[in-house]
Parts: C-alpha cells; structure tokens; sequence
C-alpha cells in the first residue's frame, strides 16, 4: 500500500486545524457551520461564516484534507471523506452547486446581451 495517500500535504495554521478537528470528530458525521461556529465560540455572523468557508475551502484546496460537502437532506454539511460513497456525495454536491452557478452565469450573459453590454 501506498504510504503517501494518506499523509498531508503541509502543516496546517491552528484554526484550521481547529476547524478540521472539529468537522472529524463530529458526533452524527455531518456538521454545519452553524455548529461549528458554536463550538470554536464564534458569534454566528456573515463574517464569521465568510471566514469559515474560506477555511474549509483551504482545507481542501490548499492543505488537500478529505473534507466534503453533502446538502442531503437529513445529511446537511460538512464531513469527513472516508469512503468512496463519502467522496462521491461530495463531488455530487459540487457539481450540483457548480451547475446553479453556472446557470447564473450563463442567465447574466443572456441579460448583458439583451442590454446591449456584452461587447463594449
């Protein structure tokens, strides 16, 4: 077996290794923001919750932690991946995301061309 697949990629700062401990170690797999938030003893406010996703976004990005995303219902939020379902639900629930943006985008190419602003 190999013994890379499962080191990390580079030490992590504090809070991320904070936030990561806590989304490991939840009790029911799945755990908000909310709740995370709540746990680190952070006010729950927009920019405390900006703050959070840009955290568990580097998780992944940058540190390459196997931390995923679910909008199941009964299964909202992040988790640990530990199994092929695991990272399939996650990348599920990217592309699912990824695809409403996408929508968004393409409605405002559509809006942009019927003002006549694509182009200038």
């Amino acid at each position: 077996m190999d013994n890379n697949k499962n080191k990390k990629v580079q030490a992590i700062p504090f809070e991320h290794d904070q936030v990561y401990e806590i989304i490991k170690h939840a009790p029911d797999k799945y755990i908000t923001r909310k709740l995370i938030l709540a746990k680190l003893q952070k006010e729950i406010n927009r920019s405390n919750d900006r703050w959070l996703k840009t955290i568990i976004s580097e998780l992944v990005t940058v540190y390459q932690y196997p931390v995923g995303t679910s909008k199941v219902k009964g299964r909202e939020g992040y988790f640990k991946i530990q199994t092929r379902p695991d990272w399939l639900l996650a990348k599920r629930t990217l592309g699912s995301l990824s695809s409403g943006i996408k929508r968004r985008e393409d409605a405002l190419d559509r809006i942009g061309d019927r003002l006549g602003l694509i182009g200038e």
